[in-house]
């Protein structure tokens, strides 16, 4: 399947070209927005917003999982499995054209990658409808760079935990 990006142009009322990105259909991906439960919000960026989310039925609504014969996160399989918790990257509802040819790229993206160990998996797109999604592995621990700070050995957390050396004239610039 392609993960081109299809483009449209269309005359607006100011004759200012623009183009209309449709983020690609694959049946072989595409997860109904009705099997998709939001729950909390995990964090937000520059164009949308991460949500905790529950599927129910991973075995017939994720298929993709079957054929690549994966064992579920916690190493059962697929078809014991009720319900799978994962993170819902959305488009805030105001995005850019822009944003939306971004988050179709990072869906082509993220279909090459395939699955691995130490990469967050890919389990699909919800790409009909107002609000595209995709939905990915749940971190429990956070996204990788939180993670990483906050377990730095010897990390600073605040400045006012730094000692201040003793300050002599010497030191001061006329």
């Amino acid at each position: 399947h392609s993960t081109t990006v299809h483009t449209s142009r269309s005359n607006f009322a100011s004759e200012e070209n623009r183009v209309s990105y449709v983020i690609p259909y694959d049946p072989v991906w595409e997860i109904l927005n009705d099997n998709i439960h939001l729950g909390r919000k995990l964090g937000s960026g520059a164009f949308g917003v991460v949500f905790e989310a529950i599927v129910g039925q991973p075995d017939q609504v994720l298929p993709r999982l079957l054929r690549q014969n994966t064992p579920a996160p916690d190493g059962r399989r697929w078809r014991s499995v009720q319900e799978l918790t994962v993170a819902v990257k959305t488009l805030r509802c105001n995005c850019s054209e822009r944003q939306k040819a971004s988050l179709a790229n990072e869906i082509g993206v993220m279909k090459l990658l395939g699955s691995h160990p130490h990469v967050i998996q890919f389990y699909g797109a919800c790409t009909r409808g107002f609000a595209p999604k995709i939905l990915i592995e749940f971190a429990p621990y956070g996204n990788l760079r939180d993670f990483l700070v906050k377990r730095r050995p010897g990390a600073v957390r605040d400045v006012e935990e730094l000692p201040l050396p003793h300050l002599r004239a010497s030191h001061l610039i006329d």
